[in-house]
């Protein structure tokens, strides 16, 4: 007879503490704080209450000691004891929304707060993100952290509880999944958790007293009713508790692949209970067959896993696969695209911090500027407190996300001020001397490190007294550039002056398009503006070749009397019709999950009345605006009466037959040297209960995956989805993006830029048709809330976003650097003659090669002795490059971690030169010694 196998079951005591989201942040901090004070006082009182993990996410000891300073030594002491478990994470984002590199700068920061207070959990924490990426075991690895846990995105049919993760690269970490979440498997929730929320106790009961009624998780009073109820007496039978423990010993043993089971005691906003260590001992006395049950932590678990684990299952890449059975890890993809504006100024706000303030201060410190650190610290931190998982969701209640706005813009003061003030120090240094007097010095900064060429829109300030009426602007070689007048203002910009009193100068501002070329990786180069009276004879070229038509050497774009394009790409010969058609149905979902009414209606722009008008012309752009009027409801309604039933009565079944004209104003660009079409749509939302998006049918009907940028990656997925007709929720056809998405059958490719814009999908039709989401309207945030009405997203949204046609694949077709010069936007500014200065009207401090290597940060390291510079290689295929420093010579460089530990030297070409080569999918960290 075989030998009963015996088990030895964790119990790891947690709460789940969102900092925002049901409740803004203060109100949820005071219940963090009275949580914390009840487990420092329990943890000094109880010997066998041995240990508390705090989340995973270090700001909320952050937040508690900014209350409680003087429990500053007692954590430190619990900390370094291994009872109180911090970190990795500064907070716990939503990894498929945020660039890889605030993943990074996030467990940068939550190691050191949780380092400074005794100590890391180096666990891949993981169980909040709606989805996980497939760079995340490298990223993991970067950090000396080998195992990670998380629900979603996976399922217990398609693995054991314990796999290995492999990432792209071939890193693999010791992954643990929580078959159904942290709430329903977890030994809170079974064994306490009913009696709490009003269902018949297992095992705890209440002394209800006169409290009222159960709590039921909705609103800000039953959660302040709640807190109260957990101050009552608590009592337990430990016959049913026994039963308990054996029922999750059957159900976590069913898919694990050793004697090792996790029990995860907690749930969300919850206070540690107080009868743990009492249940434990009583439960030793009775568990029979070697079975043992102990107060654990998530690493002493790991690390017996990792002891008797053998052969284990080996999964690759992302995880995003939706649920089969059950309701407690589904994936809620549609977070995505849920209050949209949010995840607009998110990219526009990650772009400016990483792509210009941080390379900029860079290039101050080269200068001689002291790098400021403490301001970009708190510009992060500003940032990655919207990056946690309900907030750059967007499914919180309104408060929560008025004060995301807040946090965004506080950041954005910030790194706009240190491109400014490095611009101040930069622009006084170069040698203008040699202008005239009535001459203007534009210096055009590129932030990227590969050379590139942009049509720039510039506001040029002249005197009011040189009565300017045009310009001439040339290169450095004096050859005059085409110019394509826009307009002339009278202004008086108030200028502040740190010695003097407040300037007002009478200027006239100029605006006008050019075309700079060659403008040097992440450097800068100069123009000379000259004012010219208004007889002065302009360029009179035009790229309009015909009605509603206009082109360049690469494109020829036709825009069609219904508003739609026909892009034909000159160097494949390819054109691609029927593009860019607004398509808006019903919504009935909430912030989490799109859900289409039961009779939906669909509407697009094709047969809506359109204007199309030409608004520029000239020898630098076209542009045309297209004015879409649609006729859509003004809501979803809800169902006839005899359809009801109590499970969906919240849910509005159809759209209303009351409609509203709704205006939708594109501008379609075309620059003289653009190889894409870009397009600006501004919408004023009136309608609630709707998705909208833009479609782009590519026509490559053999394409068979779409690539899509990702977090250090780009990750194809398959056009065809799963058959998974019975689930309890279906495969989603909407995938999570960053810059692009691409389509390609290798011959030929079509590519929709974006800015901001996360959520895409390609349609299983015969054309391979680009849905790119720009509103998605929900009248419920949080689930069952339906007070919330920021989620429809009324008022005035604009869009940007780009056509790239092209030949092969997205890899040979530069399509990741047209997405960089998309979303990276040059930065002009002017100045007058000066004294001769030390840097040349030209200059580069930095440049990758090949550009296929992308740049993830240039920054300060964190000891603040020397640069972090971070690339990664995106591609299959193995890529040799060169970092070359034309500025100031280097005097080392080792190859580091994520942590930025050196693990081996780099040798130099020369002391301006390194050569590198970088695996396929590999993030490559590199520190700089000048």
């Amino acid at each position: 007879m075989a030998k009963k196998k015996s088990y030895e079951m964790h119990i790891v005591s947690h709460t789940h503490w969102d900092r925002e989201w049901r409740l803004p942040f203060q109100a949820f901090r005071m219940k963090l704080v009275d949580c914390l004070d009840y487990l420092l006082e329990l943890m000094k009182k109880d010997p066998e209450y041995k240990y508390f993990t705090l989340d995973g996410q270090a700001s909320l000891i952050e937040d508690y000691l900014e209350i409680r300073p003087e429990k500053r030594e007692e954590i430190r002491k619990l900390v370094k004891a291994g009872r109180l478990l911090l970190g990795p994470w500064y907070t716990l984002v939503d990894e498929s929304l945020v660039h890889g590199e605030s993943i990074v700068r996030n467990l940068l920061l939550g190691h050191r707060i949780a380092r400074e207070l005794g100590g890391v959990m180096k666990v891949g924490y993981a169980i909040s993100s709606f989805g996980h990426i497939g760079q995340l075991p490298q990223i993991l690895r970067g950090f000396n952290i080998e195992t990670a846990i998380f629900s979603r995105g996976i399922n217990q049919w398609q693995v054991k509880s314990e796999f290995l993760w492999e990432a792209p690269d071939g890193s693999e970490v010791l992954a643990f999944h929580l078959p159904d979440d942290y709430t329903k498997s977890n030994w809170f929730y079974v064994v306490y958790r009913p009696a709490i929320i009003g269902m018949p106790a297992d095992c705890w009961s209440y002394e209800w007293g006169t409290l009222g009624l159960p709590f039921h998780a909705c609103d800000a009073e039953s959660l302040n009713h709640f807190y109260r109820l957990l101050n009552l007496q608590l009592h337990y039978n430990p016959d049913e508790v026994e039963e308990r423990v054996e029922q999750l010993k059957r159900e976590s043993a069913a898919n694990a692949t050793t004697n090792q089971l996790l029990f995860m005691d907690g749930v969300d906003h919850l206070k540690p209970n107080p009868l743990l260590g009492q249940i434990i001992a009583d439960m030793r006395q009775r568990l029979k067959g070697g079975d043992r049950l102990i107060h654990s932590t998530l690493p002493r678990y790991m690390a017996k896993v990792k002891r008797s684990a053998k052969r284990l299952q080996r999964v690759r890449g992302e995880m995003r696969n939706t649920t089969r059975e059950g309701v407690h890890n589904p994936l809620l993809a549609s977070v995505l695209s849920a209050r949209m504006d949010l995840k607009v100024k998110n990219q526009r706000v990650q772009t400016l911090l990483l792509k210009w303030a941080e390379p900029m201060a860079c290039v101050g410190w080269l200068l001689g500027r002291p790098y400021p650190q403490r301001y970009l610290e708190i510009a992060w931190r500003y940032l990655m407190q919207n990056h946690a998982h309900d907030s750059i969701c967007g499914c919180c209640i309104d408060t929560v996300h008025d004060h995301m706005n807040h946090r965004f813009s506080q950041t954005e003061i910030i790194a706009e001020e240190i491109v400014q003030r490095t611009f101040w120090d930069v622009v006084p240094q170069i040698d203008n001397s040699r202008l005239a007097e009535d001459e203007m010095a534009l210096t055009v900064f590129n932030s990227l490190p590969f050379a590139r060429a942009e049509t720039l829109t510039v506001g040029i300030d002249f005197p009011e007294e040189w009565s300017a009426r045009n310009v001439r602007i040339t290169d450095l070689s004096g050859r005059e550039l085409p110019t394509q007048l826009v307009s002339i203002e009278k202004l008086c910009p108030e200028m502040l002056n740190p010695l003097n009193a407040q300037l007002s100068p009478h200027v006239h501002r100029l605006m006008v398009h050019f075309h700079a070329a060659d403008i040097p990786s992440l450097g800068f180069t100069t123009f000379i503006a000259k004012p010219l009276p208004r007889e002065y004879k302009r360029h009179l070229s035009s790229l309009v070749t015909g009605v509603n038509q206009m082109e360049n050497d690469f494109l020829r774009v036709a825009i069609a009397p219904d508003g739609t394009l026909s892009v034909t790409d000159k160097t494949t010969g390819r054109t691609y019709e029927n593009l860019h058609i607004f398509e808006d149905g019903g919504e009935v979902g909430d912030a989490w999950k799109h859900t289409p009414p039961m009779s939906d209606e669909i509407i697009t722009s094709r047969g809506s009345p359109v204007k199309i008008a030409l608004i520029e012309d000239g020898p630098v752009l076209a542009r045309f605006r297209i004015d879409y009027t649609l006729s859509l409801p003004e809501c979803a309604i809800p169902p006839k009466p005899k359809m009801i039933v109590e499970e969906a009565e919240p849910f509005r079944s159809q759209r209303s037959r009351a409609v509203k004209l709704y205006h939708i104003s594109t501008t379609v660009t075309l620059g003289k040297h653009a190889r894409v079409v870009n397009f600006a749509t501004r919408i004023d939302n009136t309608v609630k209960d709707h998705r909208l998006r833009v479609l782009f049918p590519s026509g490559i009907a053999q394409a068979r995956v779409s690539a899509a940028e990702g977090q250090f990656d780009v990750v194809e997925r398959p056009i065809r989805l799963p058959d998974t007709s019975g689930w309890k929720e279906q495969a989603y056809s909407t995938h999570p993006q960053l810059g692009f998405v691409d389509v390609s059958d290798g011959k030929v490719g079509l590519a929709i830029l974006n800015e901001g814009l996360p959520e895409y999908a390609v349609l299983d039709d015969a054309q391979r048709t680009i849905a790119l989401t720009l509103l998605r309207c929900v009248g419920r945030s949080i689930g069952e809330d339906y007070e919330q009405t920021g989620g429809q997203c009324l008022g005035v949204h604009e869009f940007r976003y780009a056509l790239y046609p092209h030949a092969g694949r997205w890899d040979t077709a530069g399509v990741f650097e047209q997405a960089l010069v998309h979303n990276t936007r040059i930065k002009v500014t002017q100045s007058r003659r000066h004294k001769r200065g030390r840097l040349p009207q030209r200059q580069s401090f930095l440049e990758i090669t090949p550009s296929t290597l992308v740049l993830s940060a240039l920054k300060q390291s964190e000891s603040g002795r020397s640069f972090i510079l971070r690339v990664y290689n995106p591609t299959t295929r193995k890529i040799s490059g060169t970092l070359y420093f034309p500025f100031k010579p280097l005097k080392k460089v080792r190859i580091t971690n994520l942590l930025e530990r050196p693990t081996q030297p780099l040798a130099l070409r020369n002391r301006h030169r390194v050569a590198l080569t970088v695996p396929p999918k590999r993030i490559m960290t590199l520190e700089l010694l000048f």
